[in-house]
């Protein structure tokens, strides 16, 4: 064979496409994260939190309640930590 070579040349195009959109979601991102500190830090400030401890099921016990229950819509569960003082 002429070209016993192995390939290790990575094709990268397209990447450089992707730059500007990653660096525009990364800022996206870390500003969603800011903001949603600043909503915690208040929430936390109001002491309004309720303490709940919130049992995880062993496997068995959980996939036969996913089972029972495939009919049935989920509900969100909202748990909110008390600020400790």
């Amino acid at each position: 064979m002429a070209n016993d070579a192995p390939a290790t040349r990575v094709e990268s195009a397209g990447f450089d496409d992707l730059i500007p959109i990653a660096r525009r979601l990364n800022t996206a991102s870390d500003d969603l994260n800011a903001a949603l500190k600043r909503i915690e830090g208040r929430l936390n400030d109001l002491g309004i939190g309720i303490d709940r401890f919130v049992p995880i099921p062993d496997k068995a016990r959980f996939a036969a309640s996913l089972a029972s229950s495939a009919d049935k819509p989920l509900r969100p569960i909202l748990v909110f930590e008390q600020a400790k003082m």
